[in-house]
This record gives C-alpha cells, sequence and structure tokens, in this order.
C-alpha cells in the first residue's frame, strides 16, 4: 500500500532539514565579518596610537633639545668670564658689578622664556654666584640641585652638558637639571650653570592629549614615578 504524505507535512520536513545549515552559513558570515571589521578597527586604532605617540615622543625631544640650546646660549655670555676672571685678580668691585649684570642677564632670560622654576651660577666651590627663581618659585626654598649632583656634573670636560633624573621641589612642583661645567682657556673649572626645567610645560602638553573620554597621555621615567597629563 503506497502511503501519501500531506504536503504540509513534507515542507516542514523540508524547513526543519534547510533552516539549521542556513542559520550556520548566515552565522557564519556575520562572524567572519564582525571579525574582520574588529580587526580592521583595531588595526586602526593602534596605528594612530603609534602616531599619536611617535608625535607626542618627538614633541618632548624638541622641549628637551631646547633645554640643551638654553644652556649652550647662556653658557656663551661673556660675562661669565668677566665674572670670574675680576675674582682670580682679586677685584671684588669689578666681578660684583659683572655678577648683578650676569644676573640681569639671567632674569630677562627666565622671564621670557617663563620654563625655569630657577637658573644658578655657581662658581668653582660649588658656592651660588647667582640665582634667578621663576614665577613658580621662591627665592626662600631650597633648589633639589645636590652636591652629588655638583661633583658629577664639574666632571664633564668643556661644552658637555650633564642632566638629572625627575626631581621634587621642597616648596613643591618637580624639574629636571640641565647643566654644564665652565671652563677657562686652560681648561680649569670655573663655575657651573644649571637649569632647573619646570616639568609643569611637559604636563601641560600631556595634558592636551587626549585618549577616548578618560584616557590620557605620560611618561615613565627610571625615578620618582612618572609625569603625567589628562586622566593620569
Amino acid at each position: 500500500m503506497i502511503k501519501l504524505h500531506s504536503p504540509k507535512k513534507l515542507s516542514w520536513k523540508l524547513f526543519v532539514a534547510i533552516i539549521p545549515p542556513v542559520i550556520l552559513a548566515v552565522g557564519g558570515v556575520v562572524w567572519l565579518q564582525y571579525h574582520r571589521a574588529r580587526r580592521e578597527m583595531l588595526g586602526s586604532i593602534d596605528t594612530e596610537m603609534g602616531l599619536l605617540a611617535q608625535r607626542t615622543a618627538s614633541s618632548v625631544d624638541d622641549l628637551l633639545a631646547e633645554r640643551y640650546r638654553d644652556l649652550a646660549t647662556l653658557a656663551e655670555t661673556p660675562l661669565i668670564a668677566d665674572y670670574y676672571r675680576n675674582v682670580d685678580f682679586g677685584l671684588r668691585d669689578e666681578a660684583e658689578s659683572y655678577r648683578k649684570e650676569l644676573e640681569r642677564y639671567l632674569r630677562r632670560f627666565s622671564a621670557r622664556g617663563r620654563v625655569y622654576a630657577h637658573i644658578l651660577y655657581l662658581n668653582a666651590d660649588g658656592r651660588v654666584v647667582c640665582r634667578v627663581d621663576g614665577a613658580s618659585s621662591r627665592s626662600s626654598e631650597a633648589t633639589a640641585f645636590t652636591p652629588a649632583d655638583f661633583l658629577a656634573a664639574s666632571k664633564l670636560s668643556a661644552g658637555k652638558r650633564w642632566i638629572s633624573g625627575v626631581r621634587g621641589l621642597p616648596g613643591g612642583g618637580r624639574v629636571l637639571y640641565f647643566a654644564q661645567p665652565i671652563r677657562d682657556e686652560l681648561g680649569a673649572l670655573k663655575g657651573l650653570l644649571v637649569l632647573g626645567y619646570d616639568l609643569n610645560q611637559l604636563h601641560r602638553l600631556l595634558s592636551s592629549i587626549a585618549v577616548g573620554e578618560s584616557g590620557g597621555a605620560f611618561i615613565r621615567t627610571d625615578q620618582n614615578g612618572g609625569i603625567t597629563g589628562r586622566g593620569g
């Protein structure tokens, strides 16, 4: 006897047989598209983050290179040589006159740049000859430039420069010290020129970098943690 299946039952069986592979196929296509889109999106984000990091690093390098240029410019002023030569000859009044003129010169330089917590000129014994303080510091505050720093920087040959790690100031704030020895024509040490770079400028640069809603940029240092900006 031949059994006849109703059209509805046959359609349902066909439907049940076809649907699972169709769902799997569609799901696979959707997953592949999602995976590809996600990979491209993450790749794009990674590229943008890399470019942002490169631009930031370049800006930081420029800021630090400018400090070296400032140090070289100040070290070349003839007022320093005029001062120590008069000291060597025992001409105290003349030396004091040049010291005051050097201090005025350093003060004008500091006021133009507005990036230094203080600028120091120390004699060969490490004594402060001139000190100019920026707007962020007071002359009554001690500096974070130590005798050990003086000893390390003063051993360098003419034209060489020394840089400290990140230092916290007693009155608040943080600085980097850039120093260059001053030597006469015979190579004898005649003092040390020191720039205390106020890291607020670097902090403002990092604060201008936004990553998403709450992310930011920071620089990790070997000493005293890091320098953070927005979201740090």
